[in-house]
């Protein structure tokens, strides 16, 4: 995390955000905001897969010299890598809101309850309000401060996860259908599929997203599922 981040509740068990068993091909869990990757505070696998992405985004402007990496070379550079083949499928994004929420110069966006305050692009203005938020850590531990159960976040990372399981799910069911050269899959299908891919590669921290995408596939599947019909006249 970076250093201009304030804990707010420390209730918040911090494992609530890490992938169940059934997503342990990820190793890179974080957020995005405006601006794309923000890596003011994320989770990373201790695996060798982490190891790769790091070194390779530490080298990126030697052997990329050619791209200006801007102000913030860090985070364009892992950017850049996580966005090549080798290495999207072991990231994943989440709700930026869940554990990097911004002080924006007129207000706090999050509520009571959220892990965290987090303070980018305030440049010299950035001071105050951190003056103010370490005053009310200290000075009123407890007015920010809620148990988990009475937070969101049980619910919307349960959901999360639900969809994308189910998300999940959908496409593998897809693409065995278009595995299948004994069917004629259709386009929309095809499209669907694409599409889906790429939402569970780049959009995973809008779950709404996630679930349109998903529920576009499915019902494109309702209608080329083969019938009863089909299956007897299926050549062997």
């Amino acid at each position: 995390m970076d250093a201009d981040l304030v804990l707010i509740n420390p209730a918040i068990p911090l494992e609530i955000f890490l992938p169940p068993w059934d997503f342990s091909h990820v190793h890179f869990v974080g957020n995005k905001d405006q601006n794309g990757l923000n890596t003011g505070t994320f989770f990373l696998h201790i695996h060798a897969w982490s190891v790769s992405a790091l070194t390779k985004a530490m080298a990126f402007p030697m052997y990329r010299p050619d791209v200006d990496l801007g102000v913030s070379s860090d985070q364009r550079a892992m950017a850049y890598v996580f966005n090549e083949s080798a290495f999207a499928g072991g990231v994943l994004y989440q709700p930026r809101v869940w554990y990097n929420t911004y002080e924006w110069r007129h207000a706090y966006e999050g509520t009571r309850g959220n892990l965290l305050v987090h303070f980018p692009g305030l440049d010299d203005e950035r001071w105050p309000h951190m003056d103010k938020w370490l005053d009310v850590v200290e000075r009123q531990p407890r007015a920010w401060e809620m148990p988990l159960e009475r937070t969101f976040y049980p619910n919307e990372t349960s959901a999360y996860w639900a969809a994308l399981r189910e998300a999940r799910q959908t496409l593998a069911e897809a693409e065995r259908l278009g595995a299948d050269r004994e069917w004629q899959v259709s386009e929309w299908i095809r499209e669907g599929i694409d599409r889906l891919r790429a939402v569970l590669t780049w959009e995973t921290d809008n779950v709404e997203t996630v679930r349109e995408a998903t529920t576009a596939l499915q019902l494109f599947l309702d209608k080329q599922a083969p019938t009863a019909t089909d299956e007897e006249h299926r050549p062997p």
